[in-house]
């Protein structure tokens, strides 16, 4: 539910600004944007935690070097949050600076663009209803496959295909991706120890989001030099690369389910 609540409106966020941009202008999407954090403020405000007890803190570098150690020491984690690396690096950049372009140049506009990006937040909410219900006995193996329609998506983008196709299988790759996600943040809360969580979970998002920078540096160059269907094509092919190599991973391939427990929920 929570995974729901963040990708969901994550994703939805663009779909709701280039809305704000068709009807009104730019100015006033970064008003609205702006507004946001306002009331994120009021409603964190709000918040009332209780007391817990806190395990003793030994120091920082200690602490460091020893969630680094544990990262190590698990190979499905690092060879899963590798994979992320990889896939931040050429998806948002590409489809989030590429994709207007495209959209100008050969769709229509913005109100294509912010169709497309309305479809992507309703596979938001829809990958995570499914991922509620939907339990795999292989669940790294399925985040790893759910990436390939990504791939999909990029290669129509980079044919400036259809709107209504564009739409499509933005629906699709986005409802399929939600779901990998959440899959793997509960099979990874399922089987780190409690009190290792924290320290996995730092690794595991600073491993995630460490290359999305340079992906922003490059894409750009590479797309004045090489051509914006071409990089499109590139990002489409190393994301469909690195979901077949991550499932061909015995590591990964073989990773079984924590079984549910007597009575729960699908």
């Amino acid at each position: 539910m929570r995974q729901l609540g963040a990708s969901g409106m994550q994703i939805a966020g663009p779909a709701i600004g280039a809305a704000i941009v068709v009807a009104a202008n730019p100015g006033w999407a970064l008003v609205a944007d702006a507004a946001t954090f306002f009331i994120a403020g009021a409603l964190r405000s709000q918040l009332r935690i209780a007391q817990a007890d806190r395990p003793q803190r030994s120091h920082f570098l200690v602490e460091l070097r020893e969630g680094w150690t544990e990262f190590r020491a698990r190979t499905w984690v690092w060879t899963m949050v590798s994979s992320f690396g990889l896939f931040q690096l050429t998806l948002f950049p590409t489809l989030l600076v590429l994709g207007p372009v495209v959209a100008k140049q050969h769709l229509g506009g913005a109100g294509a663009w912010g169709a497309i990006l309305a479809f992507q937040a309703a596979g938001a909410a829809l990958g995570g209803l499914v991922a509620l219900r939907v339990r795999f006995a292989r669940p790294l193996l399925a985040s790893a496959l759910v990436m390939l329609p990504t791939a999909v998506m990029l290669a129509l983008l980079g044919l400036a295909a259809p709107v209504w196709l564009l739409c499509l299988s933005s629906l699709l790759a986005t409802t399929f991706l939600l779901c990998g996600d959440i899959v793997w943040q509960s099979t990874f809360q399922q089987h780190v120890p409690d009190h290792l969580i924290s320290r996995l979970s730092s690794f595991d998002w600073l491993g995630s989001v460490a290359l999305n920078p340079i992906g922003y540096v490059l894409v750009g160059p590479l797309a004045h030099r090489i051509g914006v269907g071409e990089t499109l094509y590139a990002a489409a092919i190393v994301n469909a690369a690195v979901a077949l190599t991550l499932a061909a991973s015995p590591q990964i391939r073989h990773f079984r389910a924590t079984p549910a427990p007597q009575g729960a929920a699908p």
